[in-house]
């Protein structure tokens, strides 16, 4: 696997992106049966008679890039660092979900893929979805993409990441 073979056990919570920590802050709130983290529903400005499932809302509410425009290196080491910020940030909101939605089962899908126009280009995107079950959660996220996608559900994130938050 690209990311190693420990890499979650790698990831601390020196890995989220300083200035993306304020998005953790607000914490969740169930809307409607959506499960949404409060500071990127704050910045959401879709119509939510749009979406035909909470689901497809949850995913565009709380769908984000993974910050990169300080990231300087290229290939295998990108992908790599985008994923550790990404699931670092992940495990994060994750792990706030278990302790104020504790019943609320909840997912984040990690991301990187190549764009469309240059595939020398990687991106990386994190985004959460409620459920029921590992096979819900695998059913609302095409896992079935190009590129390399973790799968963390609040099971996964019932204890703190290592390490102090940085902030800037």
């Amino acid at each position: 696997m690209l990311a190693g073979p420990d890499f979650l056990h790698s990831i601390s919570a020196q890995d989220v992106y300083p200035p993306a920590r304020s998005f953790l802050e607000g914490g969740w709130v169930v809307e409607g049966g959506a499960v949404l983290l409060v500071r990127l529903k704050g910045s959401y400005f879709g119509d939510r008679s749009k979406f035909g499932s909470v689901t497809s809302y949850e995913r565009a509410v709380n769908g984000r890039a993974i910050p990169d425009l300080d990231i300087g290196v290229e290939g295998e080491e990108r992908v790599r660092t985008l994923l550790r910020r990404g699931a670092a940030f992940a495990w994060e909101a994750l792990f706030e979900a278990n302790r104020s939605l504790a019943e609320v089962p909840v997912a984040a899908l990690i991301s990187t893929s190549s764009a469309l126009m240059d595939p020398s280009i990687v991106a990386g995107n994190v985004t959460f979805v409620s459920g029921k079950s590992h096979a819900d959660f695998e059913e609302s996220f095409d896992t079935g993409q190009d590129g390399v996608v973790i799968l963390l559900t609040t099971k996964d994130c019932r204890v703190p990441l290592p390490g102090e938050a940085t902030t800037e």
